[in-house]
C-alpha cells in the first residue's frame, strides 16, 4: 500500500509541475480553473483570445502521427491535448 501511495503522490506532484509549465506560457489569463484533477480550464478576455490561440499553435509541437493522439501536442517532455472554444474564449487543456 505504501509504494501505491508514494506513486500517486509522485504523479500528482508531476502533474501539478506539468500543468504550471503549461499555464506559464499563456498570457493575459482571464480565469484559470480545473474540471477534475487533469483538466484546466483557461478562459480569456474576447479581444485575447484570438491573439493567444493563434499563438498556441505556433509554440506547441503537434504530436505525429495525429491519428494516435488527436489535438495532441509536446512540450518540453509533456504531452497533451488542447482544444479551443472560440464562442466562450476558452482553452481547455487535458494531461
Amino acid at each position: 500500500m505504501t509504494n501505491l501511495q508514494q506513486d500517486l503522490n509522485e504523479y500528482y506532484l508531476k502533474l501539478e509541475k506539468n500543468i504550471e509549465t503549461i499555464s506559464s506560457y499563456f498570457t493575459n489569463i482571464k480565469r484559470k480553473s480545473f474540471l477534475g484533477e487533469n483538466i484546466m480550464l483557461l478562459d480569456f478576455h474576447k479581444k485575447d483570445f484570438n491573439k493567444v490561440a493563434a499563438a498556441s499553435f505556433k509554440l506547441f509541437e503537434r504530436v505525429k502521427p495525429e491519428e494516435d493522439f488527436p489535438n495532441g501536442y509536446t512540450f518540453k517532455g509533456i504531452d497533451f491535448r488542447m482544444v479551443h472554444y472560440p464562442k466562450t474564449n476558452r482553452i481547455a487543456i487535458t494531461f
